[in-house]
């Protein structure tokens, strides 16, 4: 069933035209939480810099956190977006008034930004400076790779590094 039902959506995206973000697991869809590239899926390459082995089996996990801004507001057109390091895939999910976000990403290792048109240009990553408590103590900014296992949640990626150089 689950092979029938992603032919299913490759043919209708190439056929039709049809927009979606949408995969089969069992007899369940899992919704990604938008794709930066392509809308048929999952698709993942294998990249000589990272030996690690991509996601063929469509599994996925969670990634959670708060969303942060350095005001006392949070932006409404703010997003954060989990970008896989071996693939260069990006999945994103949008500030809905909640203080939280969860968005469910393919399985792999993922760089976590936060952004908003107010700073276009700018990304605040989730780096060692946000895991020091955003102290003056903590000289880091380094990015820190978030890895996504199979239907687990990774918890407290927050977003928050509107400090560093980036």
């Amino acid at each position: 069933m689950k092979a029938y039902i992603f032919s299913f959506t490759i043919a209708c995206s190439l056929m039709f035209g049809c927009a979606s973000n949408h995969l089969a697991q069992s007899e369940e869809a899992v919704q990604f939480a938008s794709a930066d590239k392509e809308d048929l899926g999952v698709i993942l390459e294998k990249t000589e810099k990272n030996a690690s082995t991509p996601n063929t089996t469509n599994a996925v996990g969670y990634i959670e956190g708060t969303y942060s801004f350095p005001a006392d507001y949070i932006p409404k057109d703010m997003k954060i977006v989990a970008h896989n390091v071996v693939t260069g895939e990006e999945f994103d999910v949008h500030y809905n008034g909640e203080a939280q976000y969860k968005m469910k990403v393919p399985v792999g290792e993922y760089f976590v930004y936060a952004q908003t048109a107010e700073m276009e240009e700018y990304r605040a990553y989730y780096t060692d400076f946000v895991t020091c408590g955003l102290s003056v103590n903590c000289p880091s900014h380094n990015k820190i790779k978030v890895e996504v296992v199979a239907e687990k949640t990774t918890v407290n990626v927050d977003a928050a590094d509107w400090y560093g150089s980036e």
